[in-house]
């Protein structure tokens, strides 16, 4: 929410000049306007699985990472994201664009 009142303050709009996406969904995201679009994790299974590994560390294993853990996530669209505008062809060489 901070970052879209900072663009605010420059005259940049949401979702028009740029989207915002935030992470965890927290309450926070709905009230602001435009409401935040937001990835959603499962933050109890995230904080669980942290300390499983810290407690298994501790307890002397390995220090390599075991196998990748994956959980769901969901994006939950709202207001202030958009598709993204078209961008105009590049009308010079690339080494001369950049």
């Amino acid at each position: 929410m901070g970052f879209i009142r900072a663009v605010h303050k420059r005259s940049i709009r949401v979702p028009e000049d740029v989207s915002v996406v935030g992470f965890d969904n927290s309450y926070e995201t709905g009230p602001v306007a435009p409401a935040l679009t937001a990835v959603e994790a499962p933050l109890r299974a995230l904080g669980s699985a942290a300390v499983s590994n810290l407690l298994a560390f501790a307890q002397g294993a390995q220090s390599r990472p075991g196998r990748p853990l994956v959980l769901p996530a969901r994006l939950i669209i709202r207001d202030s994201t958009s598709a993204p505008a078209r961008l105009p062809a590049l009308t010079c060489p690339y080494s001369e664009c950049v």
